[in-house]
């Protein structure tokens, strides 16, 4: 055991000193292009830049390179609006799960929390972009449960052919997670929204390929316009020939009606319209499939495969 700890010992120490022989990160892009290597040495860092955020255990960091997520467990804390220089450590250990950690934080000035940026989500780029506080609008085409996380609800927020999905507490929509999807659907899919988050280019936790997103969990949510009384209201689907796939997703919800003449899966089916045209079904988020031989109507966002027109986000109501 003795041999054992001295052998650790030994390899924490030489860790130590090749990250002293390693170049001194000093911006927030430098962290996050060296945090996006496969593995990567704990490798020291200095930067000096302005607080937009803090959470119970980390806070972003801005400067004029961009903006990186910086673990604070080991410093107290700094408060929106802090101009600091931060000193400490980042790695990609064989986990694959980089991390930055501060050491050390010296305060050089104070100042209010930062605003929200106005941008429209087809301005949103991934990498710069990524934990920008922003304010965008849209209109809540879908709303799920997270089926990883019980406190996290999700609304897909579209403008024009961007959709980008919104992490709420659940909270926001209602007291239990099955009454808040329900309730957010009810409520809120169809209405046009103002959402002031934080913008990341992926969702952290166990999901390791997933985003953008923007996460309001700390954020605001305001309705410009309420959903409308009755969507099933909208416009037909009407057969309009060469259309781009663009234009497509634009044209905002439209509604069958018809014979159901299959369904497949959890969420899928086909309706037979009476001119004979059959249209693809994919149901929203928690909506039951109706029963083979049904009449009804179908709200939803139309998509296309380059062949045909489709309906997806839809729900149905029997005629």
């Amino acid at each position: 055991m003795a041999s054992f700890r001295i052998v650790a010992i030994l390899l924490l120490l030489g860790s130590v000193a090749c990250a002293e022989e390693l170049p001194v990160l000093g911006s927030a892009a430098a962290i996050n292009d060296y945090n996006a290597c496969e593995r990567a040495p704990a490798r020291p860092f200095c930067i000096t830049g302005l607080v937009t955020r803090t959470f119970e255990r980390s806070f972003i960091l801005e400067d004029t390179s961009g903006r990186a997520l910086i673990g604070g467990q080991r410093v107290r804390p700094p408060s929106p609006g802090d101009r600091v220089i931060i000193e400490g450590m980042a790695a990609t250990p064989s986990s694959g799960d980089p991390w930055a950690c501060a050491l050390k934080v010296s305060l050089l000035s104070t100042g209010p929390c930062p605003p929200y940026e106005k941008m429209a989500l087809s301005e949103l780029d991934e990498e710069r972009d990524h934990l920008r506080l922003i304010s965008s609008t849209g209109t809540v085409i879908d709303a799920f449960a997270d089926d990883a996380d019980d406190d996290i609800a999700f609304l897909l927020l579209r403008d024009g052919e961007i959709a980008i999905p919104v992490a709420v507490r659940r909270e926001l929509l209602g007291d239990g997670l099955a009454d808040a999807a329900a309730r957010s659907r009810h409520e809120l899919v169809g209405a046009v929204i103002r959402v002031n988050g934080i913008f990341s280019r992926t969702i952290s936790g166990i999901r390791k390929f997933s985003g953008p997103f923007i996460d309001l969990t700390n954020g605001t949510l305001d309705v410009i316009r309420p959903a409308p009384e009755d969507p099933f209201a909208a416009p037909g689907l009407t057969k309009r020939l060469h259309l781009s796939p663009h234009e497509v997703l634009r044209m905002g919800p439209r509604t069958v009606e018809g014979l159901v003449v299959a369904v497949w899966g959890r969420r899928s089916f086909l309706v037979l319209e009476r001119s004979d045209r059959l249209v693809a079904v994919e149901l929203a988020e928690g909506e039951q499939p109706p029963s083979y031989g049904m009449t009804c109507t179908v709200v939803g966002y139309p998509t296309t495969d380059l062949f045909r027109l489709s309906l997806v986000r839809a729900r149905f109501r029997v005629r």
